[in-house]
């Protein structure tokens, strides 16, 4: 998927840095494009989240000395997650770390993932985890954070089967905050939810930029658009103008 990286060169907690990635997509990027912390499905993956961490961290050592950028992906003492909801699919656990670690989950804690060098180059392409009560909640100047901005396959004028609603069509001060439902469709998971139906409160209905209304879509349907609705996708006919759906891109 198209998506382009960029380092938050500050201290933050998981959380912080999170919310940090979601507010530079709002700055920078085109509407429709998410930020996130980055996830990773490869070692390819990794080799370019660690040259661009490296390049900004202007250390000469890379990612060692403690120094390293957050990724997405966290651990709840059971199972793995990725901040953008994709699938925890690849772990470089046959390398170790400058810290001569071998990546593993300690089983009962919650866990953040960090950049690390590889034990045979300053490369910042392996991972490091940290346990609650250290890394995950310390904002530590050391702790940087490195979003992706990615986009977010919009479709106009289409009404879909939902299972979940909410906000208000009408009236901004009860409306909802587009990336608080996005975020709510991604902790949900890809096999309840494949995406948001949107209307703003204000302006053009699908202005993500302001409160509005909301629907959480049913995983598992085929997406049609405006012009070729599919049988639980209903198109123009039913969305009447008033309803955008923006489908997850980890489908």
């Amino acid at each position: 998927n198209q998506k382009c990286l960029k380092v938050v060169n500050q201290g933050n907690s998981f959380d912080g840095h999170e919310a940090n990635c979601q507010e530079l997509a709002k700055q920078l990027a085109p509407e429709g494009w998410m930020g996130n912390l980055v996830s990773f499905h490869s070692q390819h993956d990794l080799d370019v989240a660690g040259a661009v961490c490296r390049t900004v961290l202007n250390y000469s050592d890379g990612c060692s000395g403690g120094y390293g950028c957050r990724t997405g992906l966290s651990f709840d003492g059971e199972s793995a997650f990725f901040s953008d909801g994709s699938t925890v699919d690849y772990l470089p656990t046959s390398q170790t770390n400058i810290w001569g670690e071998t990546f593993a989950w300690n089983e009962g804690q919650e866990q953040c993932a960090q950049l690390a060098d590889n034990n045979d180059g300053a490369d910042c392409n392996n991972l490091r985890t940290f346990a609650n009560g250290g890394s995950c909640s310390s904002g530590h100047r050391k702790n940087k954070g490195l979003c992706q901005i990615s986009p977010v396959h919009h479709i106009p004028n289409t009404y879909c089967r939902y299972y979940a609603q909410g906000g208000d069509l009408f009236n901004c001060s009860t409306g909802a905050d587009f990336n608080e439902v996005w975020q709510r469709c991604i902790d949900d998971g890809k096999n309840a939810c494949m995406g948001v139906m949107w209307h703003a409160c204000t302006g053009e209905h699908s202005d993500t930029t302001v409160p509005g209304s909301w629907k959480l879509m049913t995983a598992g349907q085929e997406v049609g658009d405006a012009e070729n609705p599919s049988a639980t996708c209903g198109g123009k006919g039913q969305a009447i103008g008033m309803w955008d759906v923006y489908v997850r891109s980890d489908l």
